[in-house]
């Protein structure tokens, strides 16, 4: 389940952070061995390392993982028989099975694409100058230059591979950039140095792959509306209402047009009488990126609400969640009439 880090937000417009889902099935797996990350360039060796430092932290600072100390990593290395374990970035490279005793997940990263250059250039720059031109005396008159350039270029790359180490098997793999920093200046040093530039494209890698592979938290705007109790779905429109009667056997409660950071991430969805605690209805579903209008719809049956209360006119509430413990996203109050 996703974990929620803001306050309600059942007012309409209001921004409310949420946990993205990542691109495979974390939530199966919980300790994590992460190996050194290689570089197919010797010259990139210190920046795998600072790479492979950020992902670490960001695995860390998510809380949905479990990361293996050093001590428990070089068991790993010695469990796996692998000189260099970030061979296994490789999909030919495999992994012995039931082997690693420790971790669920080995991640393993390499830096593909590695770039640090120094480069002088020349470029035709206009210049401004003041000639004497007979008669007229001095006039403006616009001249070309040849200057001489300096500019710093850093290009990273990199792909990660996660391998279950009970199985062997891939259970993901990516890859980021290349992303490219630069600096220039003519005639002069430029500001920023490799070092500065390198560690730029660095974070930047860092959290693309982050990105893809743990849950991150993020700002989304949520709108009362997106949670719909209706009689019906027709025509694409929910026939919305806040009065049901005891006669209708059944009706929706729908969850709709939830933004797109959203898919993936697993809700819930409760109802209770307005007053109560105890959620008298359940239902749990992950977004999926393909909702469309329908959303995700969930019919109730009337009785089973009803049966819980002796009230003639009971008010309920329908409130959706995202995480363990946490405040509801949205609410809906709806009331249902007996005869």
């Amino acid at each position: 389940m996703v974990v929620l880090t803001a306050a309600a937000a059942w007012a309409a417009d209001e921004k409310t952070v949420i946990v993205r889902a990542p691109e495979w099935d974390y939530r199966k797996f919980e300790r994590v061995a992460v190996a050194p990350f290689g570089c197919s360039d010797p010259r990139g060796v210190a920046a795998a390392e600072a790479l492979h430092d950020r992902i670490v932290a960001g695995l860390t600072a998510c809380r949905a993982f479990t990361i293996l100390s050093r001590a428990d990593l070089k068991q790993v290395m010695q469990e796996q028989d692998l000189a260099n374990l970030a061979d296994a970035v490789d999909p030919a490279t495999k992994i012995t099975p039931g082997k690693i005793q420790a971790a669920q997940v080995l991640l393993v990263g390499k830096v593909t694409a590695y770039e640090a250059a120094r480069e002088r250039f020349e470029k035709t720059v206009p210049r401004l100058s003041l000639e004497r031109a007979g008669r007229r005396g001095v006039v403006p008159a616009l001249r070309e230059e040849r200057v001489a350039g300096y500019r710093h270029r850093v290009r990273l790359g990199a792909s990660l591979r996660l391998l279950d180490t009970a199985t062997g098997e891939t259970v993901y793999s990516c890859t980021a950039g290349p992303i490219e920093k630069d600096d220039e200046s003519t005639g002069g040093t430029p500001d920023e140095d490799i070092p500065e530039l390198r560690a730029a494209a660095i974070g930047e890698l860092s959290a693309a792959l982050l990105g893809k592979i743990a849950p991150v938290r993020i700002e989304v705007e949520l709108d009362s509306d997106m949670l719909i109790v209706a009689t019906e779905y027709f025509d694409g429109k929910y026939e919305e209402t806040r009065k049901i009667s005891a006669d209708r056997r059944t009706f929706l409660v729908a969850v709709t047009e939830l933004p797109a950071e959203c898919a993936g991430n697993a809700f819930r969805l409760a109802i209770a009488l307005r007053e109560g605690r105890e959620a008298l209805i359940e239902r749990e579903f992950v977004w999926p990126a393909d909702a469309g209008a329908r959303g995700v719809p969930f019919e109730i049956e009337s009785a089973t609400l009803l049966g819980k209360t002796s009230e003639r006119k009971p008010e309920f509430v329908a409130k959706l969640y995202a995480g363990v413990d946490a405040p509801p996203l949205l609410e809906r109050k709806f009331r249902i009439e007996r005869e």
